[in-house]
């Protein structure tokens, strides 16, 4: 059963299909080496929407897109592994079996955000089903910048490093403003059909 590594933030078990999972999924080695790898990749501002609008109110961060290959399929493995085995135990949702990019975030002090937002949107975002969030940072780095997810009750995500959270992408969340430091996190989808 999945209930020994893994943690649910819900009020009761009517909660589950909306629950936010937390999974310690990467080492500390293993973020740094993510955290390398990405410097070699080139940036973008992060944008709002299909049509990628720069809003600096609503979301001021860096992105980096870490794309399938040998050099990384560890990666996508752990990542895909664990959320399909907690999709068929808990939401169920019909995934397909792609490997989508992963956005590499930074945000940066003294304003790096993202506000209030859901993950599913017109266009391709209309197949995401599952938002997976890894936190990169080690917690001592940086101040601020807390991930929120509102499920049935505010959750505030674990900060520990290499701590995965898995929810519905239907689910608003956001980033806080980091105050001091530097935030670097992992982002991904798990997609199918959207749905109906």
């Amino acid at each position: 059963m999945l209930a020994f590594f893994w943690s649910v933030q819900m009020s009761s078990i009517n909660d589950l299909v909306v629950a936010v999972i937390e999974v310690p999924l990467l080492s500390k080695e293993e973020c740094e080496s993510i955290i390398d790898y990405a410097k070699h990749i080139g940036s973008r501002t992060g944008v709002v929407g299909e049509k990628g609008k720069e809003e600096g109110k609503f979301r001021k961060s860096t992105v980096k897109w870490i794309n399938y290959g040998e050099e990384n399929s560890n990666l996508f493995k752990k990542m895909n592994d664990i959320s399909r085995k907690l999709n068929e135990t808990i939401w169920k949702y019909n995934l397909d079996t792609e490997n989508n990019p992963i956005q590499f975030t930074e945000y940066k002090a003294p304003d790096g955000h993202y506000s209030w937002h859901i993950d599913t949107a017109q266009g391709r975002a209309s197949r995401r089903k599952l938002s997976i969030c890894i936190q990169l940072s080690d917690p001592i780095d940086y101040e601020g910048g807390e991930l929120l997810v509102q499920s049935t009750k505010l959750v505030t995500v674990n900060k520990t490093r290499g701590n995965a959270a898995i929810f519905p992408s239907t689910l608003a969340h956001i980033v806080n403003p980091v105050v001091s430091g530097n935030r670097y996190s992992l982002v991904a989808w798990l997609t199918g059909d959207p749905f109906r």
